[in-house]
């Protein structure tokens, strides 16, 4: 019971945290720009990304308004809801022990990325996490009862894995390839009540599937952009893939070295391990899941963020490789998460009191009040989707415009319009600048501003 209400106390701090922090900032991160953008329209995909996180900001946002807290708060959600269903699977598969859970639980802390990034940005990433730990948590529900009650469950955690991020299909063919080691996972997915769960699954993401067909050109174009690199291709792959790896976990390693060294013990046979858990195996399976197809696809450039969502569920692992007395570890490993909670509260202002540098306290009000005063009647196309969000949450009611929407023909915005670009190139086609904003922003950039009173054909 005491390790409940640990869990709970963890969930309500972190969601607390995380909207304080929002209201800290003068401007909002990428990711909440990007929703205050996207949110402008209900559509059954969005650029390169799932729809699933944009439709619950849109529902967040008739709710809450257009504003820090909708965005802060659903993202607040997403994280306590991953410690809710992280702690129940980790209880899974740790015999029911809540201590354990627990113990797994807080390790969380010893993965930098996931507390920095969740508690300050991430979305589809963020949803992932949830996803995959819902899908995990399901599976080992069905290792020990094969009803249709908790195929249907599974069926429901599919259609949320796959509407929140693509990289969820490396969970599916970790499952896939699985089926061929572990006889308990092949129980599990050849069961004929699959058909139950892919049916389900199937049918709740087809408008989104239509979707991607119609658009994988440019959803691949889009992808290829953020993946490319330099460098010989394999070799690339190979040093980013571990590169991302180890800056993700490199606390957890220093942890698990030390406390190896400090008990002069050896983790269990691996036998042993293999026997006791499944997780083991799809852990092995998805690791080089993951390496394969980054290598076949060419990725070069690998952000640990990705590698998150597919590393989460096997915290577990590492409960069983070490004979931890959970109990002792669990208060201090507790104030541990709480500092770390308390130090990503006072991150910002600390910035800004010592002048540290971040785009978060630069205001985009002047060149809202610029777009205002000379362009009122314009709409406006911006060509960077940061821009275009942060204007939206100062000008609710105006309908602006990017060039990073790859649907943006499809907008229809209205004649004349005002374009707003920080790269100004001199091309027939962008026309001559009208107006000019200088020292604009973190990085002092020129905003230039073209004002087109008829569509360029």
């Amino acid at each position: 019971m005491q390790a409940l209400a640990k869990r709970n106390v963890l969930i309500l701090i972190s969601v607390l945290a995380i909207v304080g922090i929002a209201f800290m900032k003068v401007t909002p991160e990428l990711e909440d720009s990007e929703q205050a953008y996207l949110t402008q329209w209900l559509q059954w995909g969005y650029n390169d990304q799932p729809p699933l996180y944009t439709w619950l900001q849109y529902g967040f946002n008739q709710i809450f308004g257009l504003n820090a807290f909708s965005f802060a708060f659903l993202r607040a959600l997403v994280f306590g809801a991953s410690l809710w269903v992280g702690f129940g699977f980790y209880r899974k598969v740790a015999d029911a022990n809540p201590d354990k859970a627990l113990f797994a639980l807080l390790l969380w802390v010893l993965v930098p990325t996931l507390i920095d990034w969740t508690f300050r940005r991430l979305s589809h990433t963020s949803l992932m996490n949830l996803s995959v730990l819902a899908t995990y948590w399901v599976l080992f529900l069905l290792m020990k009862k094969r009803n249709l009650k908790n195929y249907l469950l599974f069926g429901l955690v599919l259609a949320l894995g796959m509407l929140s991020k693509y990289n969820y299909v490396l969970v599916l063919a970790s499952f896939g390839i699985g089926t061929l080691v572990d006889k308990r996972i092949a129980k599990v997915i050849f069961h004929p009540k699959m058909l139950l769960s892919v049916s389900v699954a199937l049918l709740l993401c087809w408008p989104h599937f239509n979707w991607v067909l119609e658009y994988r050109h440019l959803i691949g174009e889009r992808v290829a952009e953020k993946t490319a690199g330099s460098g010989w291709p394999v070799v690339s792959t190979l040093l980013s893939y571990l590169s991302a790896f180890l800056k993700m976990v490199w606390p957890l390693l220093l942890f698990l070295v030390w406390y190896f060294w400090k008990q002069r013990q050896r983790p269990v046979k691996r036998a042993a391990l293999i026997i006791a858990y499944p997780l083991f195996i799809l852990f092995v399976v998805q690791a080089v899941v993951v390496l394969v197809v980054f290598l076949f696809m060419g990725i070069q450039k690998v952000e640990t963020r990705w590698l998150l969502p597919l590393f989460l569920p096997f915290v577990p692992v590492l409960i069983t490789a070490m004979k931890i007395p959970v109990e002792k570890y669990i208060p201090k490993f507790y104030l541990i998460f709480l500092l770390v909670i308390a130090l990503q509260f006072l991150r910002t202002p600390v910035e800004k009191v010592f002048g540290i540098p971040s785009a978060v306290h630069y205001s985009f009000k002047p060149l809202h009040q610029h777009l205002q005063q000379h362009y009122p009647e314009r709409s406006w196309l911006f060509f960077d989707i940061t821009y275009a969000g942060n204007i939206r949450l100062l000008d609710k009611q105006k309908v602006v415009g990017t060039y990073d929407d790859f649907l943006l023909s499809e907008k229809h915005l209205k004649w004349p319009r005002v374009k707003v670009i920080t790269k100004y190139a001199h091309t027939p086609e962008w026309g001559a600048p009208t107006d000019s904003i200088t020292e604009f922003g973190r990085f002092k950039e020129t905003v230039y501003l073209i004002d087109e009173t008829t569509e360029v054909k």
